[in-house]
């Protein structure tokens, strides 16, 4: 970590010495949670970190796995502050290109939106769930968000668990059985994406 800080700050510095700071978007973010203290696999023994209280870590699709820090630097075009608006790494493609001037592709599906909006402090408006697909040791390899409600999936696609991540982000009370109506929808829209992949992405998934 201290030679990944020392790096980017000579990176930033570069960008000061070139005049490049004010037209430079700078992203800085993690791929997946922290391993902590409980690592699953040897090469990750040494390594170390923390959840923010959220619910496992990296390999699984609760928060403590997917939900990670990011920050983007962009003078004059982002303010100073956070946002606790939704986004994904999707979100970048998308986002980057319209920045750059680039057209975005219509004649495919496009996992992610433009998040512009939140650097002129607006609400982010995302009308699609959210998917993530991950080979797990809990057996819960698919996450689908949907608002703040959030399905597991096993590999076949069959729901495990649901939670109300808004009023509980730790992901401690199992509403799986108290939703049935929420979960069959859910479900029917999961389904909906999967059958929307690629052959070729259906294959390659867990």
């Amino acid at each position: 970590i201290t030679y990944l800080d020392h790096q980017l700050g000579r990176f930033l510095d570069y960008l000061d010495e070139r005049g490049w700071r004010d037209d430079t978007l700078v992203v800085f973010a993690s791929d997946n949670g922290p391993v902590t203290e409980s690592w699953i696999h040897w090469g990750e023994g040494n390594a170390d970190g923390s959840t923010g209280g959220g619910r496992a870590r990296k390999h699984f699709l609760y928060e403590g796995g997917i939900r990670v820090p990011a920050m983007m630097r962009w003078p004059g075009r982002i303010p100073a502050g956070t946002s606790a608006s939704v986004t994904v790494g999707m979100d970048l493609f998308v986002t980057l290109a319209r920045i750059g001037g680039a057209e975005v592709p219509t004649d495919r599906t496009i996992d992610g939106i433009d998040l512009q909006p939140l650097f002129a402090g607006e609400k982010l408006e995302r009308t699609e769930p959210l998917v993530w697909a991950l080979p797990s040791p809990d057996g819960k390899e698919f996450a689908y968000r949907d608002g703040d409600w959030k399905l597991l999936l096993s590999p076949a696609g069959a729901p495990l668990a649901l939670y109300h991540l808004g009023r509980d982000p730790l992901e401690m009370v199992d509403q799986l059985a108290a939703e049935p109506e929420r979960v069959a929808r859910m479900q029917q829209g999961f389904d909906s994406w999967w059958q929307g992949l690629p052959s070729a992405s259906r294959q390659a998934a867990p």
